[in-house]
């Protein structure tokens, strides 16, 4: 969110020190320094793809149960290479003993250590498939010439570090003097992708439900009063757009896949995608969003009291040509690579797409694992990379599997939300934890009826 204000030219002092005691009084004795919890101390002889594959029975990793974060101390740096086409990545060869480790460093910018120098490294370890061969390949998270002082700015917090021995797990250890880097703890790779989507069955526990469940009361009681108005007898139609914006004030018009709003008769209309939710009195949903959920957060965002259903045409809820979705996917990653430093908001690229953040990180994690194109994401920022051709074809990777189930997904949601009645779609909707059958049901009579009526009515009440 972006905020501002202003102040005539001769309080400019005042205004500066009032902001200056506001900080401090918020940020109080917090400290500034960045911090890494580090699950576990390990000794080089240790590393291996064995205790990688241990450590990836606790997946799927996200942003709820994050990847574990692994140190080795007194790492000798006997490699320090650019990555990528441009060169903004580094891959950087570790030693201790007979032991030798490729670790790679994400949008380093000269952060990486020096060659010769001797460190301790803060990692994701993961297993890197390529050519039917499994190695090992860590991914910093950060590091700290050796010897350097642990500097703990909280001293409630600076105990929790002492007992750590090597290659013995410590839980919630806290370090900190290292020097700053990408915190990639969260970062998810074509592995995590892969377990997410795997292991998607995992048990609830009774704290979980009972979040769930409050915060769908939450919802529940903000949804309450909403009214529904169904205009898909005219899905597709610009002139149920024109009339809607003539006649009502405060619409936010919802649409979002660039292929399908860059239409010649819709380019003058202002739509709005997730990213840009914000309150309004109306909402028009021109294009269904991808999932329930993406449908449940568009209504709780802009908090209208009247939605309006108009929908897609019949040929544009056809099922989406997979190859196509990566063919404009990759349009887009050479745009960002080109144009923006390699850099899109995570939510802005599956809005493009007009897909979920599903489908597009195991598209993603496809054209990594063929070599294609290198990523990672952080605070919600994808960084992409281009790595040149691609070593084998995509359609045999296991995430192309996974994207035509997603993308299924996503057209049989659409479909649906263009045949359900009314009445299921309100009860899918606004939480209730009422159970609704999963088959679309057709149209009755009164659909039909208005299809063959001549004008439109908005009601703007």
């Amino acid at each position: 969110m972006a905020a501002g204000f202003s102040f005539a030219v001769e309080k400019a002092e005042v205004a500066a020190r009032s902001i200056v005691n506001s900080c401090n009084r918020m940020i109080g004795t917090k400290s500034l320094r960045g911090r890494v919890e580090i699950d576990a101390v390990m000794n080089a002889s240790e590393m291996d793809l064995g205790i990688v594959s241990e450590l990836n029975r606790m997946a799927p990793f996200g942003m709820n149960n994050r990847k574990p974060v692994l140190v080795i101390e007194e790492l000798k740096v006997t490699s320090v290479r650019p990555l990528g086409k441009e060169g903004k990545h580094s891959r950087m060869i570790f030693a201790a003993g007979e032991n030798q480790f490729e670790c790679v460093m994400w949008n380093s910018r000269g952060r990486t250590p020096n060659e010769g120098e001797t460190v301790d490294l803060a990692f994701n370890a993961e297993i890197n498939s390529y050519g039917g061969r499994d190695r090992l390949q860590l991914m910093m998270v950060d590091w700290r010439r050796h010897g350097a002082a642990a500097v703990v700015d909280e001293p409630e917090k600076a105990n929790e570090s002492q007992g750590a021995s090597s290659g013995k797990a410590v839980d919630n250890v806290k370090r900190a003097g290292i020097s700053p880097a990408p915190a990639l703890a969260m970062a998810e790779t074509e592995s995590e992708i892969n377990s997410q989507v795997i292991n998607s069955q995992v048990i609830d526990s009774q704290d979980i439900d009972e979040l769930t469940k409050s915060a769908n009361l939450v919802k529940s009681q903000s949804l309450v009063r909403l009214t529904f108005k169904d205009l898909r007898a005219y899905a597709g139609r610009a002139d149920v757009i024109a009339k809607a914006v003539g006649k009502l004030s405060g619409v936010f018009l919802f649409g979002e896949e660039a292929t399908k709003i860059s239409a010649p008769d819709l380019k003058k209309f202002e739509f709005q995608d997730r990213t840009q939710l914000k309150a309004a009195e109306h909402l028009l949903v021109w294009q269904y969003p991808p999932s329930l959920k993406n449908f449940q957060d568009l209504l709780f965002a802009t908090r209208a009291k009247t939605v309006y259903l108009v929908g897609e045409r019949e040929d544009d809820l056809e099922p989406q040509d997979p190859a196509q979705f990566m063919k404009q996917l990759l349009g887009l990653i050479r745009f960002a690579v080109n144009q923006r430093d390699g850099q899109v908001e995570g939510d802005k690229l599956a809005a493009l797409l007009g897909a979920t953040k599903m489908s597009v990180a195991l598209a993603l994690a496809a054209l990594k694992r063929v070599h294609w194109i290198d990523w990672f994401t952080e605070n919600g920022i994808i960084y992409l990379d281009l790595l040149g051709s691609p070593v084998a074809s995509v359609e045999e990777t296991p995430e192309y599997k996974q994207l035509l189930a997603s993308l299924a997904q996503t057209d049989k949601f659409r479909k649906w939300c263009s045949q359900c009645s009314m009445k299921e779609l309100q009860l899918a909707l606004i939480p209730n934890q009422i159970g609704l059958s999963g088959e679309p049901e057709v149209l009755g009579a009164e659909a039909e009826k208005l299809k063959g009526s001549p004008s439109i009515t908005i009601d703007e009440r």
